[in-house]
């Protein structure tokens, strides 16, 4: 006998698809809160003060719920009237940044570069060396005082060695009939 039935969708396909529709509502929920509180979420995808459609589709974030789908799978006719919903959010998304709603948190974001230049390598290598030089110098610090305890055990071996030769002497030198008539 076969698991499934013929024509029958299984049932972790169909909560696959119950999310889906659910991340599309949230995601156009998001849309238009950012708008209202005229904050941009750090993980949303914004290009060139743009978000596209497709970007908006693979926008990915656990915090805010919302994670990546394909094109095809918001096209469905159950997905439809969400997708039209998220579309219109999108498109008073993209009227309000170019509205210049979100100049101040666009601004103090750095722009993220696909290349590093010249200057961020040499910046990041500066950066290493002096790491580096960091380290170095605690590893000194650190074998230094490595060989001040070395040197500190050493010497007290030394002192209890001679401490105890010289009590073994004392006691060969005093014969242990001495040494009964002292403890008598």
């Amino acid at each position: 006998m076969s698991r499934f039935k013929k024509g029958k969708t299984s049932t972790e396909i169909e909560k696959k698809s119950i999310e889906i529709t659910l991340c599309i509502k949230e995601k156009t929920r998001l849309l238009k809160l950012a708008i209202e509180n005229k904050e941009i979420p750090d993980s949303l995808p914004v290009e060139k003060n743009k978000l596209t459609l497709g970007r908006a589709y693979e926008w990915t974030d656990k915090a805010l719920g919302v994670f990546k789908f394909s094109s095809n799978t918001a096209d469905t006719s159950k997905n439809q009237k969400f997708r039209d919903e998220l579309k219109k959010a999108l498109l008073s998304f993209n009227s309000a940044i170019k509205s210049g709603i979100f100049v101040k948190e666009t601004t103090n974001t750095p722009s993220k570069k696909k290349y590093k230049t010249r200057a961020d390598f040499e910046a990041e290598l500066k950066e290493c060396q002096e790491e580096n030089n960091e380290i170095k110098r605690l590893a000194v610090e650190l074998y230094r005082s490595y060989a001040q305890l070395i040197h500190i055990i050493e010497l007290e071996e030394i002192n209890l060695t001679t401490h105890r030769e010289a009590l073994l002497k004392q006691s060969q030198i005093l014969s242990k009939d001495r040494l009964n008539l002292i403890h008598e």
